[in-house]
């Protein structure tokens, strides 16, 4: 599927339409020795400024796998009115009815509005609240609708992949590392570009989150600290973080004259959280 070539929510959910139950008939493979990419991409802007900063941020995401030659094929993109809820947990869905595997890398990129609400069954996190990410149709009366951090850690523990980079920009994202059943787990690294009760920057005049920003910019090679041709989410991170932190710093005490900082976190577990010195190379540079 071109990730540029957007489809409806319905037809979406129509590729995943096939039974739920078939997934636990399949022979899945536990690794084949051949390695894939794969990525899921959606975003959706709750409000009128954030909407070009989360296209811009998709936009750019693609355009450097596309150039670090990723098969267009194994990217799923959902944005703006497309990026349903449903729709969105169906990308997972359609990463194990591809065949992934435990020797395959997957990047996940998710870029919404966040915040959280009384925490709720299995009653997992610190702070007594969950996370969630706004979605195009999440219901703000009663606040359903919202992709629970509880359930984006469930999803992901359906993958097979044991080499998963998720980032989520969203204000409070780091609700999404902070409670037992999120989305900490082996074979995967987190970053978030807040944490849980910090709210995430913009740089509007380059109409893009700060956090994204410093991502993006280190996915294009200044990331790579140790010269070997390749990104690791490690490496994404110690370039993203720092800079994040001085440059809100900045930005808040210019617009507002207030010293406020926003701090990206990063959960470690490649190859495990109990033996994490190795780093997830993900992105090889050309």
């Amino acid at each position: 599927m071109n990730p540029l070539t957007l489809l409806s929510s319905d037809s979406i959910l129509e590729v995943f339409s096939q039974s739920i139950s078939s997934f636990k008939t399949i022979d899945y493979q536990q690794g084949d020795g051949d390695t894939n990419y794969w990525a899921i991409i959606a975003g959706y802007g709750a409000n009128p400024h954030q909407i070009p900063c989360v296209n811009r941020e998709i936009g750019k995401i693609i355009q450097l796998l596309d150039r670090y030659d990723w098969n267009k094929n194994q990217i799923l993109v959902l944005q703006n009115e497309f990026a349903k809820k449903d729709a969105i947990m169906g990308m997972f869905d359609w990463l194990i009815r591809e065949g992934v595997d435990e020797d395959d890398v997957v990047l996940i990129f998710f870029s919404f509005h966040g915040s959280h609400k009384p925490d709720t069954i299995p009653y997992d996190e610190p702070n007594q609240l969950d996370g969630f990410l706004v979605t195009f149709d999440f219901e703000y009366e009663i606040l359903e609708n919202g992709i629970l951090d509880d359930e984006f850690g469930a999803a992901l523990d359906r993958i097979l992949s044991k080499n998963v980079v998720v980032i989520v920009e969203s204000c409070h994202a780091g609700e999404m590392i902070d409670g037992t059943e999120d989305l900490c787990g082996d074979g995967r690294v987190v970053l978030t570009s807040s944490t849980e009760e910090e709210l995430s920057f913009f740089l509007y005049r380059r109409v893009i989150g700060l956090f994204p920003y410093y991502i993006i910019k280190g996915m294009n090679g200044f990331a790579d600290k140790n010269h070997n041709g390749w990104i690791s989410a490690e490496e994404l991170y110690q370039y993203a973080q720092m800079r994040t932190l001085v440059q809100s710093y900045v930005c808040s005490f210019l617009m507002h004259s207030l010293p406020y900082c926003q701090h990206p976190q990063m959960f470690d577990g490649w190859p495990q959280e109990q033996n994490n010195s190795s780093e997830l190379d993900f992105i090889k540079l050309r």
